[in-house]
């Protein structure tokens, strides 16, 4: 009786280190997978943030305004050179507006709307090619 009852806790023992074994495998395996995604999350990140800021210095050396539009083609932020350029005061905050209301001409308007639909992706996810468009601006005087 005593062999059977050291075989029975020995093998119940072995049973619960077997089980402990195996989450430990299988959580590891769950940590390490979480781990592999948060990483590669975060290097696409950095990665596509440096490609952004390097465009945007290169198109700050080639233009003489550069600004961040949202979604709604409003700035997204407070743009001192912006308002300086257009001869508005600098410390103008303008984070909101929308660029359309720089543009007094109707026509322009939805040229410049038309412009930009064009680049963003369509159903394929296919963009068209960059490009410019002309576009008249008011400045701080109404002209």
């Amino acid at each position: 009786l005593a062999v059977m009852m050291y075989s029975f806790f020995s093998m119940r023992s072995f049973n619960l280190e077997l089980l402990h074994f195996s989450i430990a495998v299988v959580g590891t395996g769950l940590v390490r997978r979480a781990m592999e995604a948060y990483t590669c999350s975060l290097i696409q990140s950095r990665t596509l943030s440096g490609e952004s800021s390097a465009m945007t210095e290169l198109l700050r050396l080639v233009c003489d305004v550069t600004v961040k539009l949202d979604s709604n083609l409003a700035f997204v932020e407070k743009d001192p050179v912006f308002a300086a350029f257009l001869t508005l005061a600098p410390s103008r905050d303008v984070s909101g507006v929308q660029l359309k209301q720089f543009i007094p001409e109707e026509a322009e308007q939805a040229s410049f709307e038309e412009s930009l639909a064009r680049s963003l992706p369509n159903e394929t996810g296919n963009t068209s090619q960059p490009g410019a468009v002309h576009v008249s601006l008011r400045d701080g005087w109404g002209n």
